[in-house]
């Protein structure tokens, strides 16, 4: 797939695969998705991709999907608030994907 330039979306991949699909990605420079978010910004589940995971996607010129349900944003921290951020709204996920 990855010769052809099919985009490959490894969103209900598991990290082994997710690790093998990348490893043969990114010689080839070919980019994949991931259309769920990173656990640094989420719950720390599987179904949501290691932030390393996310880097070498981005790094590849992938495309990494963002949640905006608010039971899967985790605590923002106060250092990524801002003056009139709003708890509970789409800032939460904006402040933890700046971080």
């Amino acid at each position: 797939m990855l010769d052809l330039g099919m985009m490959v979306d490894l969103a209900h991949a598991s990290d082994k695969t997710t690790d093998d699909v990348l490893a043969l990605a990114e010689p080839r420079g070919a980019p994949v998705i991931n259309t769920h978010a990173a656990r640094g910004s989420c719950l720390a589940i599987e179904r949501n991709i290691s932030d390393v995971n996310a880097a070498r996607i981005a790094k590849l010129g992938g495309t990494i999907g963002v949640t905006i349900f608010d039971h899967m944003v985790v605590d923002v921290p106060q250092s990524e608030q801002w003056a009139g951020y709003v708890a509970g709204s789409c800032d939460d996920v904006i402040a933890h994907w700046n971080t």
